[in-house]
């Protein structure tokens, strides 16, 4: 991926209009806010296989193959197939005989694993990254849009019981991809997971209280909350902003207003001021024996996703 094409990833993620950005290694690129707040962004690609990239990269290479070239890799011979077909024009009646490279498009259970092997090989950088800058955002270019989606969860489900992405030291994981509702979208991996555990936290504790008779109040609520999200999210930090408590993680914050009403705000841009890291809020504590286990029946049973990704312009160059 060259520097312009790693731009157009920023660019689609981040609109740079209000940024400084300088293009640099380890990450990619430097970007400081018009307040001075300044965070790294770190850019890949992401393929079904090795063929599939030599067929993206290397100039003329499907042409050559349709053409009955010779394979530039031993392994291209098996991945990459080319077959017969009959293309039939909108309101026509004859068909038009190609040479097509045909491609099954895999399940997500079959290219999850895949897309985190390669996030795992950039967490194992990010000291790298951090040495220069930080925070630092991942980008993950889903190129053939492998990971396209119709409902979210698709996508989602299989990345739900993994560590890898709630421990990853990189703030935010974007996947650019394609939603079927919604075009070329970017979908935040973390927020997503994050998100999903609260929201699967507040199930799990209206199931205890019900059962155990536990006082409903806000406060109760968030020193649960907050030993919950220690568990599984040990970057999560706490503060206090108008009056509303906010958990900060990944790219958002989850806010809860004196109605009880929950927000969800971009923080992409934001500096952590002076949110205090929820491990020391919590300090070994640990759930109550019933909630932990209605908690544990709840993450096997429920699926939980609020679609948070946004619609993006994305042409790569």
């Amino acid at each position: 991926m060259n520097k312009q094409q790693e731009r157009s990833c920023l660019e689609a993620v981040f609109p740079t209009a209000n940024l400084q950005v300088v293009a640099a290694e380890e990450p990619d690129f430097l970007c400081e806010t018009q307040n001075g707040y300044r965070f790294g962004v770190e850019i890949t690609e992401f393929y079904q296989s090795e063929s599939d990239a030599r067929l993206a990269r290397i100039d003329s290479y499907a042409a050559d193959l349709l053409a009955g070239g010779a394979y530039r890799h031993k392994e291209d011979r098996a991945n990459i197939k080319t077959t017969k077909a009959t293309y039939r024009p909108r309101n026509s009646q004859k068909g038009i005989p190609l040479t097509v490279i045909a491609r099954d498009v895999p399940s997500h259970r079959d290219t999850v694993p895949m897309l985190l092997a390669q996030i795992e090989a950039k967490n194992a950088k990010y000291t790298r990254y951090a040495a220069n800058v930080s925070p630092v955002d991942l980008i993950v270019d889903d190129v053939d849009r492998i990971l396209r989606f119709e409902s979210l969860q698709q996508l989602m489900a299989p990345l739900a019981s993994t560590d890898s992405l709630r421990s990853s030291s990189f703030r935010e994981i974007y996947v650019l991809t394609w939603s079927a509702n919604r075009g070329s979208v970017a979908v935040p991996l973390r927020a997503n997971l994050f998100a999903a555990d609260i929201a699967l936290f507040d199930i799990a504790y209206s199931t205890f209280r019900r059962q155990h008779g536990e006082p409903d109040t806000v406060r109760d609520f968030l020193s649960f909350l907050s030993v919950a999200l220690a568990a599984r999210f040990p970057d999560v930090r706490f503060d206090v902003i108008d009056g509303e408590p906010r958990y900060i993680c990944a790219s958002i914050a989850w806010t809860l207003n004196s109605r009880q009403e929950v927000r969800f705000i971009d923080i992409s841009y934001e500096s952590l001021g002076k949110a205090e890291p929820i491990l020391s809020r919590v300090d070994g504590q640990a759930l109550p024996a019933h909630l932990e286990s209605a908690l544990s029946v709840t993450r096997q049973e429920v699926h939980a996703t609020y679609d948070l990704y946004f619609p993006v312009r994305h042409d790569r160059v």
